[in-house]
């Protein structure tokens, strides 16, 4: 499992921290405890497509939410 803090997280997509916290309060990113679940955020958000591409879909998804 591959969890980010959101500061991590947020400039992993390449935005602010805000905009993170936007996305966890409306549900839209999976929390582990305190940090962001990327592997399940990216399953939430792609279905159980194969892991194959992860980064990329990650990206994408990042890019999505912008």
């Amino acid at each position: 499992m591959a969890v980010m803090s959101k500061s991590a997280y947020a400039r992993h997509c390449g935005v602010s921290r805000q905009t993170v916290y936007d996305w966890v309060a409306k549900g839209e990113v999976v929390m582990s405890g305190n940090k962001i679940d990327v592997e399940a955020t990216e399953q939430m958000q792609y279905g159980n497509e194969h892991s194959e591409g992860l980064r990329a879909r990650t990206i994408w998804s990042c890019l999505l939410h912008r």
